[in-house]
């Protein structure tokens, strides 16, 4: 019975961290494309991405205001994604495509801070090292679901499908405020 306990509490902590990484499958999987319709350098983009990602990392302070009030700082890091990939669609402006890709970066960073720092606090290592791993996961997971879940949108042009990929994140954010509701964590 307290594996499936444990099932339970996995999949509430690590589903919406799995939503939010389809919209980063997006960005994988079509930004290529996209980049060379518009003739861009992917090069570029995930440069500033990755920058920011890793930046974000070493930049405890706002890390720790965010776990302060996780429910807050989690949806206010969702919604930062969100606005950085409806930049991505809407505006095609090079230097906003690659502020996008910054902003996106970073982000995404501070999603993984989040988590990775709660998994910190677990004693037992055994499980802190599980957590890791299952963090981990989710992005590859959230990268290979995103192909085959887009799909249908592409019908609009691959520009768009960055929005659509929104509605990944708007679900991780839906499962996220219910599932912390339902444990009164805040």
């Amino acid at each position: 019975m307290s594996i499936f306990k444990d099932l339970r509490s996995y999949g509430q902590q690590f589903l919406p961290l799995l939503f939010s990484s389809i919209s980063y499958g997006a960005i994988v999987t079509y930004l290529p494309i996209y980049f060379d319709e518009f003739g861009y350098s992917i090069g570029i983009y995930y440069f500033l991405f990755w920058v920011a990602y890793v930046a974000v990392q070493y930049l405890r302070s706002i890390t720790n205001r965010l776990n302060a009030n996780r429910r807050r700082g989690l949806l206010l890091i969702l919604a930062g994604c969100a606005s950085s990939l409806l930049l991505l669609s809407f505006i095609s402006n090079v230097l906003i495509v690659y502020f996008s890709g910054f902003c996106y970066g970073f982000m995404y960073g501070l999603i993984y801070n989040v988590f990775y720092m709660e998994a910190s606090n677990i004693k037992d290592e055994r499980v802190k090292n599980n957590t890791y791993a299952i963090i981990g996961l989710m992005s590859y997971i959230g990268v290979g679901l995103a192909p085959s879940l887009l799909k249908p949108f592409l019908f609009e042009g691959v520009k768009y499908i960055f929005a659509f990929s929104v509605i990944y994140i708007l679900l991780a954010m839906i499962i996220f405020t219910i599932f912390r509701r339902g444990t009164g964590k805040e």
